[in-house]
């Protein structure tokens, strides 16, 4: 049986193969999501994909200090018509090696997986705390909402949903 793997790859790779990758990722097909993962982070690398990114402090502590949220937006959102197994495993891998771009696309599939009312699978969100230093670690997505890493932690109680 075949997979989606290069035809995933093909989309990412065309210009006009957004549509594709969208119809694509709404079937929840199967593809082998370490290559398309790669292919999500290569294609959101290339110039003018990422349109913002911002991880300066609010603070006004002469003390430099780790980034306690980073805001940020991508061309498209088509990352989050993908199943919650693969949004997981995007997420682990955007959280090693760390860079603004993948930053932002974790961004996308925690905010995902929270607007769906699930939280992350206990593995993802021990590498995501571990990557991002605490669980009040807020990512702003330009013009798509909020969230903070702790409304996913799957060893707290359900939360409300908040549609956006």
């Amino acid at each position: 049986m075949e997979d989606a793997t290069e035809i995933i790859e093909a989309a990412l790779a065309s210009k006009d193969g957004l549509p594709a990758i969208a119809e694509i990722l709404s079937n929840s097909p199967s593809f082998e999501i370490p290559r398309i993962s790669e292919a999500i982070i290569k294609y959101f690398s290339q110039p003018g994909q990422l349109l913002h990114f911002d991880n300066s402090s609010a603070s006004r502590s002469s003390v430099p200090t780790a980034p306690t949220r980073i805001t940020g937006s991508l061309k498209s959102d088509f990352i989050r018509l993908g199943s919650p197994r693969f949004l997981n495993r995007l997420i682990e891998r955007c959280c090693s090696p760390r860079r603004n771009v993948t930053d932002i696309i974790a961004g996308y599939c925690i905010l995902e997986i929270f607007a769906r009312g699930q939280k992350l699978e206990f593995i993802t969100y021990k590498k995501a705390l571990e990557a991002f230093g605490f669980d009040r670690f807020t990512f702003n997505l330009v013009g798509i909402g909020q969230v903070q890493l702790a409304f996913v932690d799957p060893n707290q109680p359900q939360r409300p949903v908040v549609k956006f």
